[in-house]
């Protein structure tokens, strides 16, 4: 063989080796799979029972807000980074989104809504996991791991 061909071949070779991957995720589809069902996601809770995200007017006092929400049997749990939004827990048996709605029809609150949940809609089919080096040096190897408060 000349030398020619030889760098040919190779430069061929490697171009397939390249672009095979790449070929093989166009070919098979779509590169996020969704593997909920629409029974699954049904038999899902959507929001925390009992809690509410409660936004007061800047202008109300601590005070009035204590008030306003022990008329309603409800007790901070915490204040929230955003400026006057707490996480308020009810201490009664209506449903949150009942709550929420009684508690937006007051002067001093902005917005009340009850704390849904996220949902991952999809799971990632990477066909170059294998080359991503930074997962396993942080013990990432497809699993979601919880760190403690």
């Amino acid at each position: 063989m000349n030398c020619r061909f030889q760098r040919l071949l190779l430069a061929g070779l490697f171009c397939l080796a390249v672009t095979g991957p790449a070929q093989a995720v166009l070919a098979g589809g779509p590169v996020f799979q969704v593997r909920d069902t629409v029974a699954q996601q049904s038999a899902r809770p959507l929001y925390v029972p009992g809690q509410l995200l409660v936004r007061f007017r800047p202008t109300v006092p601590a005070k009035t807000r204590q008030d306003l929400l022990a008329g309603h049997d409800m007790t901070v749990i915490r204040a929230l980074l955003l400026p006057d939004v707490y996480l308020v827990q009810a201490d009664g048996h209506t449903p949150a989104p009942e709550m929420a709605k009684t508690l937006r029809q007051e002067p001093s609150v902005v917005t009340a809504e009850p704390n849904y949940y996220r949902y991952a809609a999809f799971i990632p089919n990477d066909p170059y996991y294998g080359y991503q080096w930074n997962f396993p040096m942080i013990s990432r190897h497809g699993t979601a791991r919880r760190v403690p408060a």
